[in-house]
């Protein structure tokens, strides 16, 4: 049913048409025709890949928001991130649909990471180490930046990172982000363009106790 909203405007449906706003446009579109069967092997196959995608951002969602707004020209970064994640990293079909972590993305860009990236641990600190060799479209002083998520958090952890020229960043397992398993990602940002992205680059598993 519509309704006739205070300035007039005309908000909900009519027959087959739905009248909305966003965006501070106002706007009509007709009712979706009604699917027969909403549970055929292609549409639950996307629905589990929908999931698979979601469960995976979830915890990222504050740096997909910040990194994926240049991809596919979509206003929110989340959803380019799941339209991204669902095209490329998915593997496996219905009924056993996960997410391939070693193509999954959690940062967009055409920023440049650096070669021969590999994380290690050495006593109590993680080493991220890369090659320093001259690229094109990299400087010296882009930042390298690891990007942290345990199995039961909330919310992955960006850190600090370093310039590109050091070759290592070498840091801890901060105090207070226990976890029995944690996984790694890396991304960088130009140098003087702070919101100038690489793709992210998965480190694997890393070793917390």
């Amino acid at each position: 049913m519509a309704r006739l909203s205070s300035q007039n405007n005309i908000k909900g449906a009519i027959g087959n048409l739905i009248f909305y706003e966003s965006q501070g446009q106002k706007l009509v579109r007709t009712k979706p025709s009604e699917v027969l069967n909403p549970q055929t092997p292609a549409q639950q196959q996307h629905r589990m890949r929908f999931s698979a995608a979601s469960r995976f951002l979830k915890p990222f969602r504050d740096i997909v928001n910040e990194t994926f707004t240049t991809f596919g020209g979509k206003k929110s970064g989340h959803s380019a991130a799941m339209s991204y994640n669902m095209g490329f990293s998915m593997k496996g079909g219905y009924p056993d649909v996960t997410i391939d972590l070693h193509q999954a993305i959690i940062s967009y860009g055409n920023a440049v990471l650096p070669p021969g990236l590999s994380i290690s641990k050495n006593e109590d600190l993680f080493e991220l180490k890369w090659d320093t060799s001259a690229i094109d479209g990299a400087h010296a002083y882009d930042k390298v930046i690891p990007v942290l998520c345990g199995d039961n958090w909330h919310r992955a952890l960006r850190l600090d990172g370093v310039y590109r020229k050091e070759g290592i960043c070498r840091f801890k397992m901060p105090l207070g982000f226990k976890t029995a398993r944690c996984w790694a990602y890396v991304k960088a940002t130009k140098a003087n363009w702070g919101r100038h992205y690489s793709m992210s680059w998965y480190g694997g598993e890393i070793e917390v106790s």
